[in-house]
């Protein structure tokens, strides 16, 4: 459906979510890999954004793999047992930070101008906490 070729997948087990042991993991595969990675998919917990930010295995894991030229797709625990969740949102994005065009609207030739508009929003916090209920 994405047109994925030649695809190297490597597991890494990580045995605890302590930072240390974690981290360790990460950047062992890291270091070892001769191709280098494309892309880290790492299953995350939502325990995880209650820890400040430099005990967050989720922001440590980031900041060293984006160090490293490596974009990454993070999955929450609960959410990588749901197909739906993983088709819908989670390949598309991962597709997308490869490089991928994720929608391509088809256009008709014969219509001499054309409009296509989008929406979005955000809501942009200056932390996790910052205006929530």
């Amino acid at each position: 459906m994405y047109r994925l070729h030649d695809m190297d997948i490597q597991i890494v087990e990580v045995g605890s979510y302590d930072a240390e042991v974690f981290m360790g993991q990460i950047k062992k595969a890291v270091e070892k890999s001769e191709r280098g990675f494309d892309i880290a998919i790492i299953e995350t917990r939502e325990e995880f954004k209650r820890r400040p930010p430099q005990d967050d295995i989720y922001w440590m894991s980031k900041a060293y793999l984006l160090q490293h030229g490596i974009t990454a797709q993070y999955i929450k625990e609960t959410n990588a047992r749901e197909s739906k969740f993983l088709l819908d949102s989670c390949v598309l994005q991962m597709y997308a930070k490869l490089g991928g065009t994720p929608w391509v609207l088809p256009s008709s030739p014969n219509i001499a101008h054309e409009l296509i508009v989008g929406e979005g929003s955000s809501l942009i916090r200056s932390n996790l906490y910052a205006g929530a209920q």
